[in-house]
């Protein structure tokens, strides 16, 4: 782990089953750099793929290996958790994360960088106009939703991409972070809000299928919800007062049946549906704790939020 800057920019690239993409992500991300003079470095973590994407990194490695760090982890930890992974080996005065996919041209880096020097911000990101994105409309849709539940719930900024330009000095003090449900947006937000926002593309895929599939992209945002925000809890509070206050209606509404009309309420079918609708509202009130819990009990076990296998 350097913590001299020897490059002007380290570009982080999170590997999974992308044997197609890497020769020609790499050869793109030197033909930018190169063209504009920068020094540069790329370090790959391969998040356990299950193609033969880590002989193609090992390839690479062999043909510039001045340019190369590639990592292999034991297991698969997860996008978030690469790049963590990946921030160990940086030795650049800026960042750059980059999907591994090319949906996101590495050319674009440059509108980066523009941003950057016009701006003077710690962290950039690269956002996509309205429409531009290539991702199916429930997708597209569950992203929208995220972001603004966590804009309001935590603060985070309001708009976000997994393509960065970020100051290394701020990557250097994330670093320590061990979360075990890493959100590297978050967690930057915490470190820095001078941040700026540039118009880049976003292609369609041309090889392969994105690792996140729809069951994947909700337990994601869950864990957000829950790691990174206290809303959960209020929607707890919030369900226990409108209960509370409906069920003072109700009491008031059968007294005064009684009382004033001398009605006789048989109750059978309102018991029955206030008991059902509590205990579900009960437990799950409990299943929202419990998550809690359970959390707090898996981030005191001190687990590691990566395993490193080889380094090359």
């Amino acid at each position: 782990m350097s913590e001299t800057a020897t490059k002007d920019i380290s570009v982080v690239v999170p590997v999974y089953n992308s044997e197609g993409t890497l020769n020609e992500l790499f050869e793109r991300v030197k033909q930018t750099c190169t063209t504009y003079q920068w020094s540069f470095e790329v370090v790959f973590v391969d998040d356990r793929s299950r193609d033969k994407s880590w002989a193609v990194l090992k390839q690479l490695k062999l043909q510039y290996p001045e340019y190369i760090t590639a990592v292999k982890l034991a297991k698969n930890s997860g996008q978030h958790s690469a790049l963590m992974c990946g921030f160990n080996y940086i030795s650049g005065n800026w960042v750059v994360t980059i999907d591994d996919d090319l949906q996101n041209p590495p050319e674009d880096i440059v509108n980066l960088v523009t941003c950057q020097r016009d701006t003077r911000a710690d962290i950039i990101y690269g956002i996509y106009q309205k429409g531009a994105k290539k991702h199916s409309i429930i997708r597209n849709i569950g992203s929208i939703v995220l972001r603004k539940i966590l804009e309001n719930a935590t603060g985070s900024v309001r708009e976000a991409s997994a393509f960065r330009l970020v100051n290394a000095k701020i990557i250097r003090q994330i670093r320590k972070h061990h979360q075990t449900h890493l959100y590297i947006d978050q967690i930057l937000s915490w470190y820095s809000q001078n941040t700026a926002t540039t118009l880049v593309q976003h292609l369609e895929r041309q090889v392969g299928e994105s690792g996140y599939n729809y069951s994947k992209l909700v337990s994601f945002t869950v864990g957000i919800l829950i790691n990174y925000t206290v809303l959960p809890l209020r929607f707890i509070t919030m369900i226990g007062l409108g209960a509370s206050f409906i069920s003072f209606l109700l009491g008031l509404y059968y007294i005064g049946r009684k009382l004033f009309w001398g009605i006789n309420t048989p109750g059978f079918t309102t018991i029955i549906v206030a008991i059902t609708l509590s205990a579900g509202l009960i437990l799950f009130c409990m299943g929202i704790i419990g998550e809690y819990i359970a959390r707090i009990y898996v981030s005191q076990s001190n687990k590691p939020i990566y395993s490193v296998e080889r380094i090359i």
